[in-house]
């Protein structure tokens, strides 16, 4: 019970009226709580579009009905063939950035993972996904979590018998997938 101060049928302006929510707006707000989702930043928003290497090797898994060790090798044999072009690294407190000079013309090394051959000899802790950075500019010798883009993993390991529209809502055109030439996986 709510009460409110209100005008009764006396006329008197300051007696406290008591007030029942109908069914009606209860139903109405316990529905809008249950819509209402957290606030999310851009970058927990663009964070969502990238998968770490356990991630990588669990979607390989299920896709190939296979072993995480030759999950494992497929995913390093992706990366040293230069399949998997969409890495960056997770950017981490205490991490040394390129520096950001605006109007400026000159040439700054970028700090992205490497490519080519070099994934074949990478130091790779594969539970927690993180690299040994000992090709940058900026972070050399540092542990570093990979990221890997979630439709460039959905292109090479996508889930036998289902849709692309799974991994991307937005692909509207997409067929099914099972019906594709099978083989030739990295």
């Amino acid at each position: 019970m709510v009460c409110f101060l209100a005008a009764d049928r006396d006329c008197n302006p300051k007696r406290l009226v008591p007030h029942w929510p109908s069914a009606a707006s209860t139903i109405s707000a316990e529905r809008h709580q249950r819509r209402r989702m957290p606030y999310k930043t851009k970058a927990e928003r663009d964070r969502e579009n990238w998968n770490t290497i356990p991630e990588v090797v669990t979607a390989i898994c299920a896709a190939d009905d296979c072993e995480p060790m030759a999950a494992r090798n497929q995913l390093r044999r992706a990366l040293a063939d230069g399949g998997l072009r969409s890495l960056r690294w997770q950017l981490e407190k205490g991490d040394r950035t390129p520096p950001n000079m605006r109007g400026i013309p000159f040439s700054v090394p970028q700090d992205l993972p490497p490519s080519g051959p070099v994934w074949f000899q990478a130091k790779i802790r594969w539970k927690t996904g993180r690299v040994r950075d000992d090709w940058g500019d900026y972070n050399n010798g540092k542990w570093r979590l990979l990221l890997i883009h979630r439709l460039v993993v959905a292109r090479h390991w996508s889930p036998r018998n289902s849709d692309i529209r799974s991994f991307h809502p937005l692909s509207v055109q997409a067929g099914n997938l099972s019906t594709r030439n099978p083989g030739g996986r990295p």
